[in-house]
């Protein structure tokens, strides 16, 4: 449903299709997205998927479809959420677009075409005499997904409704349950083994509760109860995933205004979890600890999956739906992929901002051309606080490899970590102008506090207090305050010890926009003789007519530190080139005056050199 991405097809639906082929029951899939996309335009469609999630805006618009909506109006929603009226409904989550005239009237313009919506969906899935209606909800698909939900057992009670995804993980879907009597169950985790026991059993005439990884809301004698869990196994071999049927995607694009308009994306999966999570969760993710734990596909069977997919569905670039890159994967898979699928083209594909050089070379070579990277800070003492498990010069190692190597990076700047230290804002503040030459951040602001995230789940030892739902679950569903503290995916908090954060944030918040208007024309690049090595500093400030030289031991150092390299190693380095004893002091006093330059960056005992390789 509304509001997911109309650009691709859901990954969920055709893994959940395959997995009930071998049922041999009809199956099809019902992809409202697109057809509510072609009805209020692309373009609106996906300014409401683009605002703030916080503001539940996909899910206000179909509020008024809910069985018991929010009494709270529309203009109430606007005034005070959208446009931010009232001081709890600000957003330091990357802040909040402003709310014209032209958006507004779109938004209500949506609203309006909702019931028309909920009646062509309910026709057709009527239509097809179901025996169970599935849905897939992530954030911004709930209260569409609810409402189409409770039509459709309305007008056919014997159909069994399950809803899974994303919003209905622990707490969020026993209080769906407890609040929304016309849902049967929820998928409590991976679907692929948990859907075909329940058709079975709806097939048979069995009772569905007590079904592995499904959580129903009737006990043995049908009445309401507060939710019984049944775990499913997760799977452990990915290589026995059925594989993803998304026809009926591509038969209902081929039939909608929409086909001439975008080419869509093709949703692949490689790999389920997070190895880096299961080590060390980073403190702001809300990924939900049970989904951490990591799978992933063999080479040969992602190749082969892959090769299906693109051969079935041609001309799409492929989305990868991973949480991070698998370290195997530049193994098995990479080195292999342009071999066996020369068209093919990467464009979203999640890391670590730990990838060499090489690795991203073999991404470049395997047709990935968007990175996405969980850069969020370039302090480490903040990224320490963050549990990133990484430093800020390899961070900005990082993202001066990826400019030489031609990769498009995403990354996020986060602030206001509880206990964070206000100095390192300042020492970043400074830093920025020497990096203006390599990517900035995509988005900027405060880190978002989630469910199931390590600082949501022990917030008074992590520093946080008043922990609250965000307030628009207010404007959607009429419930208690406690139904909506169980139901919510977003939360607001204070920090138990005040934190001046957009004060002391200020500074860098200027210096980082100043970063993304001067990307475009800065450069720092260097030529290399073999005797004598050039900088060319384009950078804001500096002059284009002066070109910095080194040559001897400040050229070996220079190019030595492409990389991050301590003063042991460096001095190490020039003994061996030198015949004598060098010590750390003295490869520190020689790179100072390139420090001092703004031509690397010190952290402590280790250097990087900053400018790239003269295309």
């Amino acid at each position: 449903m509304p509001f997911g991405s109309f650009r691709q097809p859901s990954l969920a639906l055709g893994l959940l299709k395959g997995a009930l082929a071998p049922l041999d029951v009809p199956v099809s899939v019902l992809d409202a997205t697109l057809d509510f996309a072609a009805t209020i335009s692309p373009r609106v469609y996906d300014a409401i998927t683009a605002w703030p999630a916080v503001d539940l805006l996909g899910d206000r618009i179909f509020a008024a479809a809910l069985p018991s909506p929010s009494p709270l109006t529309a203009d109430e929603y606007e005034a005070q959420v959208l446009a931010g009226g009232a001081p709890e409904h600000a957003i330091p989550y990357f802040g909040k677009p402003p709310l014209d005239g032209e958006l507004r009237d779109a938004i209500r313009g949506a609203g309006a075409q909702v019931a028309e919506l909920l009646e062509s969906c309910l026709a057709e899935v009527l239509a097809a005499r179901p025996l169970v209606v599935g849905f897939t909800s992530m954030s911004g698909q709930h209260a569409a997904s609810l409402a189409l939900a409770a039509r459709v057992k309305s007008a056919q009670p014997g159909a069994c409704i399950v809803i899974g995804g994303a919003s209905c993980r622990g707490e969020m879907g026993a209080e769906l349950l407890r609040r929304f009597p016309f849902v049967d169950a929820v998928a409590t985790g991976e679907g692929e083994q948990a859907l075909p026991e329940l058709v079975r059993r709806c097939l048979a005439g069995e009772p569905i509760a007590g079904a592995p990884g499904l959580r129903t809301a009737a006990d043995a004698d049908g009445r309401r109860a507060t939710g019984i869990a049944c775990e499913a196994r997760a799977s452990a071999d990915l290589d026995q995933l059925p594989r993803p049927d998304h026809g009926d995607y591509f038969a209902r694009l081929a039939e909608s205004p929409l086909r001439a308009t975008f080419t869509p994306r093709l949703p692949f999966e490689s790999s389920r979890g997070c190895w880096w999570g299961e080590k060390s969760r980073c403190s702001f993710c809300g990924q939900a600890s049970e989904a951490m734990a990591y799978r992933v596909k063999t080479g040969v069977r992602a190749l082969q999956e892959l090769e299906e997919l693109t051969r079935r569905y041609p001309a799409c670039p492929v989305f990868v739906t991973d949480e991070i890159v698998s370290p195997r994967s530049f193994e098995d898979f990479f080195p292999y992929l342009r071999e066996r699928i020369p068209d093919v083209q990467i464009i979203y594909l999640q890391a670590r901002p730990t990838l060499s050089r090489e690795q991203l070379r073999s991404l470049v070579s395997a047709g990935v051309r968007r990175l996405e990277v969980g850069i969020e800070s370039l302090s480490t003492p903040v990224l320490t606080l963050m549990q990133k498990g990484t430093t800020a010069l390899r961070c900005v190692q990082l993202l001066k490899w990826a400019r030489e190597a031609g990769l498009d990076v995403m990354w996020n700047f986060l602030w206001g970590l509880p206990g964070e230290p206000p100095e390192e804002y300042e020492r970043m503040a400074a830093m920025v102008p020497l990096i203006t030459h390599l990517q900035p951040p995509n988005t900027v602001g405060a880190f978002r506090l989630d469910r199931f995230s390590p600082l949501f789940e022990d917030p008074v030892n992590r520093g946080l207090a008043d922990v609250r739902p965000y307030p628009a679950y207010a404007y959607v569903y009429d419930l208690p305050a406690e139904a909506l503290t169980r139901l919510a995916y977003f939360f607001q908090f204070t920090h138990r010890a005040p934190q001046q954060v957009d004060l002391y944030t200020a500074p860098l918040a200027a210096r980082l926009a100043e970063w993304k208007a001067a990307y475009p024309r800065s450069m720092l690049t260097y030529a290399d003789d073999g005797v004598k090595l050039t900088v060319d500093d384009r950078r804001p400030g500096s002059d284009p007519d002066e070109l910095t030289v080194l040559d001897a031991e400040h050229r070996t150092l220079y190019l030595a530190c492409d990389g991050v390299q301590t003063d042991a190693a460096l001095a190490a380095l020039l003994t061996r080139a030198a015949e004598r004893d060098i010590e750390a002091g003295e490869v520190r006093t020689l790179l100072q005056p390139l420090v001092d330059q703004g031509l690397m960056l010190r952290e402590a005992r280790q250097y990087l050199a900053l400018a790239t390789p003269h295309a």
